[in-house]
């Protein structure tokens, strides 16, 4: 259960912030991409799993191409 509300958390913050990314325009939007490069860093540093991992990857895309 704490797993997956882990990964559930950690994709719907890097989707955000990859929505903010594609949305924004300006030279601000590379601190969007590098927040959420910096969340995956750390979810891949706390999760071994490789399912996991590629749970992440496609939940985040999903994710950021709904919101």
């Amino acid at each position: 259960m704490r797993k997956a509300l882990s990964l559930l958390g950690f994709s719907i913050l890097t989707g955000a912030l990859m929505t903010c990314y594609l949305i924004i325009p300006g030279m601000i939007k590379y601190v969007f991409s590098l927040l959420s490069l910096y969340i995956g860093f750390q979810y891949f540093r706390r999760t071994e799993g490789w399912g996991l991992r590629v749970g992440f990857l496609v939940l985040t895309v999903v994710l950021a191409l709904l919101f």
